[in-house]
């Protein structure tokens, strides 16, 4: 089986770390409370906890087609929604900032810096020429 290691591969996975490391920190600071992302997920129908969804599930996709391209697999449904997926991740982010604005805690800029870095590996991976 080949593998093949790239930089833009590498930013891939470490944008994935980030994003991951960025769910266990603070998302919504109250003052004397604060909330991580994990809590968030957790909850029973809070008013975050689909952003908090649609980011981890997307950091997973995003993860495992970054293997994909790893492995030279890709094709190009993959590489559109390698892209879908890293937009998904930086609009959630931004919506969430946008939205708390100054309650908004150390994992929401990891999740912003995430999205943008997971959403320009996939742009270049979909704008790379497939390889024979």
């Amino acid at each position: 089986m080949k593998f093949k290691l790239s930089y833009m591969g590498i930013v891939a996975i470490v944008a994935v770390v980030i994003g991951v490391i960025g769910f266990f920190l603070k998302w919504v600071d109250f003052g004397m409370t604060a909330e991580t992302g994990i809590q968030i997920f957790m909850q029973n129908g809070g008013p975050y906890t689909m952003y908090a969804v649609a980011i981890l599930v997307s950091l997973i996709g995003s993860l495992i087609f970054a293997l994909v391209f790893f492995h030279g697999k890709e094709t190009a449904g993959i590489k559109f929604l390698f892209v879908v997926l890293g937009a998904i991740v930086l609009a959630v982010a931004l919506l969430m900032f946008f939205d708390l604005e100054r309650d908004a805690g150390t994992g929401i800029f990891l999740e912003m810096a995430a999205g943008v870095l997971l959403f320009i590996t996939a742009i270049y991976f979909a704008l790379r020429p497939a390889k024979a």
